[in-house]
């Protein structure tokens, strides 16, 4: 009976891959109306740039996206490595479609039991995502992966994915700036400036902080003749393998 149980359980909630973000700006943007009508501008521009690929990339990993208000939710059964992959490749490329358009995506990444169907998306592993978003996270405008989702990708040997180290406290993030066209960088370097003035403009430091390890993430995957001037001291790695001991230190 308890077995039986079990096996329902894994039916309704299969293992899977799940990941959550949310906008950096969404409360404050909300301040006045004229900066919310801005703000809505920008997230529909940005959400209009990605969905025709996730419509059409999807289906082919067998990808579930959910999108609400600011945040996006996605998801694929974890029943094939190609899905693993292919949700973090094309969530690596909403980051980055968001990013263009100034809206700047927060959240993490993570395995375990999960239920989407029409409207429902509900599990262990979207509410792991969700803490994660704030705790791990932090100050940052980065898709964190989870302690699960490392070890798994340790023990699957899985080394062809969009990740960076960052050294400051050693979390593994999506490299979103990995998936943007080398001609598309001068443009995100606007949007980037641009929201560091309208932070500066309205006194919000918590944006500004994060921006600034923005800054300094582009200036390390870019390397630009003139480095965004407000980023943070911090370095990053590309790794080899998770939990190598590669010195790549740029």
């Amino acid at each position: 009976m308890g077995k039986s149980t079990v096996t329902d359980q894994r039916d309704i909630m299969p293992l899977s891959v799940v990941a959550f973000a949310d906008a950096l700006g969404t409360t404050a943007s909300a301040s006045s109306e004229a900066s919310a009508a801005t703000f809505l501008a920008r997230l529909q521009g940005a959400t209009d740039s990605v969905s025709p690929r996730m419509k059409r990339i999807g289906s082919l990993y067998q990808i579930h996206v959910r999108w609400f208000s600011d945040s996006i939710a996605m998801s694929a059964n974890f029943d094939d490595l190609v899905h693993l992959t292919g949700l973090l490749e094309n969530l690596a490329y909403v980051q980055a479609g968001y990013a263009l358009n100034g809206i700047f995506l927060r959240g993490a990444v993570t395995t375990g039991p999960h239920h989407h169907s029409e409207h429902i998306d509900y599990g262990p592993a979207l509410a792991e995502v969700v803490g994660l978003e704030h705790s791990r996270a932090g100050a940052t405008t980065r898709i964190v992966l989870s302690s699960s989702l490392e070890r798994d990708l340790r023990a699957f040997s899985i080394l062809r994915v969009p990740i960076v180290e960052d050294l400051g406290d050693h979390a593994y993030f999506l490299d979103f700036l990995g998936a943007l066209d080398p001609a598309t960088r001068p443009a995100l370097r606007s949007q980037i400036e641009t929201s560091c003035r309208e932070a500066k403009s309205c006194g919000n430091a918590g944006a500004r902080e994060k921006l600034a390890w923005l800054a300094s993430y582009y200036n390390w995957r870019t390397k630009p003749p003139k480095p965004l001037r407000y980023a943070l001291d911090r370095k990053f790695r590309e790794p080899l393998s998770l939990g190598g001991s590669e010195d790549d230190e740029r």
